[in-house]
């Protein structure tokens, strides 16, 4: 269910005079997720005139987006926000109207859809009038880079829960900020071990095929996960109702079935996540139900998977997984080392079906062996 967004009135008079205020708005929940979004590089504002004022905002979303032709490489904007206060347009005869903000996925998109749709009247009294704008002032652009290797303690300490931090310390702490930091104290003054891995090879041709989609993949304008440091951020559904599918991704999930068919035919994977230059972020998969599968490909050095270790708290596991294959727990703490060169993808099989639900066993499986081991694709 949508987010209402709350707007203090804008005719509030001030405590000294009378004078009155111009609306403040205040953020909502749905504002405050959006703003943990981070934006493509390709990614493209528009700011779209026009609107009658009285149009409702699911109504002229799915009008925007039945324009659409995806056959015909004309994509619709993603909508994020629409203004209420209305405005007169000289563009228009006569009545009020509203203005709101999208994001194209790329200026290709953007082009093709405003010579076909800008100035022209899509619906009864909507001239549609579209023109960039910078998204940068409400959504994060670009990666956050590492100082070091790993980044800091403190990121590393933030996704574990009060029972997690418990574990780790001893002695009792009332407020969960002083938890945290005898935690972030530990880890500090005694450096955890490493144990480096190498995860398995994958068939060369099965990496070229995957890479050569990945170069060519049309990016979301906002990463579907909040909150992540990567350029981008896409996740499929590996069987999506007819609703909730992206044609446009067909092509990249034909690959995907053969990574699973490959590595192990009965996962019950139900999502894969797909990254651009994904860079640090430690965090937990706490949605996943058992182990996952993660995978490597493009041109850099370093870029190792590091995971805590499940019982030994003072371990952590890096492993290799650059056209390679690797069966970690994604509900440990893990996050991706600092690496050099011009592009790392990762490829992330995972399963959120509770009836497939496993005990968290190890949070990585250096033996694994994958089905298709030994054979070709």
């Amino acid at each position: 269910m949508e987010a209402k967004e709350d707007v203090v009135a804008s005719d509030a008079v001030s405590a000294k005079g009378g004078k009155r205020r111009p609306a403040k708005r205040k953020q909502s929940k749905r504002d405050r997720l959006m703003a943990r979004k981070r934006l493509s590089p390709d990614a493209v504002e528009v700011r779209i005139r026009g609107i009658p004022k009285d149009t409702d905002r699911s109504d002229f979303s799915r009008t925007l987006t039945s324009l659409a032709d995806p056959e015909k490489g004309v994509y619709g904007p993603f909508m994020y926000d629409q203004e209420r206060r209305p405005y007169k347009d000289e563009a228009n005869s006569d009545g009020l109207y509203v203005q709101a903000y999208g994001l194209f996925r790329n200026k290709d998109e953007f082009d093709n859809y405003s010579r076909l749709y800008n100035g022209k009247e899509i619906a009864p009294g909507f001239i549609l009038q579209l023109e960039m704008t910078d998204a940068s002032k409400r959504f994060k652009r670009g990666l956050q880079e590492l100082d070091d290797i790993d980044p800091e303690i403190h990121r590393q300490v933030a996704p574990l829960s009060r029972k997690e931090m418990e574990a780790r310390v001893e002695g009792k702490y009332e407020k969960i900020t002083d938890l945290s930091k005898a935690v972030i104290e530990k880890y500090t003054t005694t450096s955890r071990r490493v144990e480096y891995h190498t995860g398995v090879e994958l068939p060369k041709e099965l990496c070229d095929e995957a890479l050569e989609k990945l170069e060519k993949n049309a990016w979301p304008a906002l990463s579907d996960r909040s909150g992540q440091n990567a350029e981008n951020y896409l996740v499929l559904a590996r069987k999506p109702s007819a609703k909730r599918a992206k044609p446009e991704y067909s092509g990249l999930l034909e690959v995907i079935e053969k990574f699973i068919k490959w590595i192990q035919p009965d996962f019950p994977c139900t999502h894969i996540a797909v990254t651009k230059n994904f860079l640090g972020s430690p965090h937990t998969d706490r949605s996943d139900v058992t182990f996952q599968y993660a995978i490597g490909l493009g041109e850099y050095d370093g870029g190792a998977l590091v995971v805590e270790d499940d019982s030994d708290l003072m371990l952590l596991h890096a492993v290799d997984t650059k056209n390679k294959v690797a069966k970690v727990d994604g509900r440990c703490v893990h996050w991706v080392r600092k690496f050099t060169g011009r592009v790392r993808y990762s490829l992330i099989f995972y399963c959120t079906v509770p009836e497939f639900k496993t005990p968290l066993e190890k949070s990585i499986y250096p033996d694994f062996k994958p089905a298709g081991l030994g054979t070709s694709c």
